[in-house]
């Protein structure tokens, strides 16, 4: 089973990411902000990160940037979405070593298609 790291702060998107990516068969957890996301990471080493662009402690890029200089966390593919569509375009998301990017307001189906795009992938991005 493909284990899905959720880092999303708004607790109904996250609710909704874990229970959709739950039924889809994945294992799944979830954090509300980057530090305690990044010790889940460490942790529990996922295959998939479903990521927040905008966090209350740190941003997307920050914990991308983590990741892409951890040996351990490489190969975890991230799965950037956000809001702010003017501050994290799908460009920067992939430049700064996202593996996918997806506008929020999407529809669950979106998520699932991407999720498992992704995972069939399965190499993380080079900055």
């Amino acid at each position: 089973m493909k284990k899905v790291l959720v880092i999303e702060d708004n607790k109904c998107s996250r609710r909704l990411y874990e229970r959709f990516l739950g039924l889809e068969g994945y294992e799944v957890r979830s954090a509300a902000d980057g530090r305690t996301g990044l010790e889940l990471l460490k942790s529990w080493k996922p295959d998939l990160l479903v990521l927040d662009y905008m966090l209350p402690d740190m941003t997307g890029e920050d914990i991308c940037r983590v990741l892409r200089e951890t040996p351990e966390l490489k190969s975890v593919l991230i799965l950037m979405i956000t809001a702010h569509t003017y501050k994290a375009s799908d460009e920067h998301c992939m430049k700064m070593g996202a593996d996918g990017y997806l506008e929020k307001n999407f529809k669950p189906e979106q998520l699932k298609v991407y999720v498992e795009a992704l995972l069939r992938k399965g190499k993380p991005s080079e900055k």
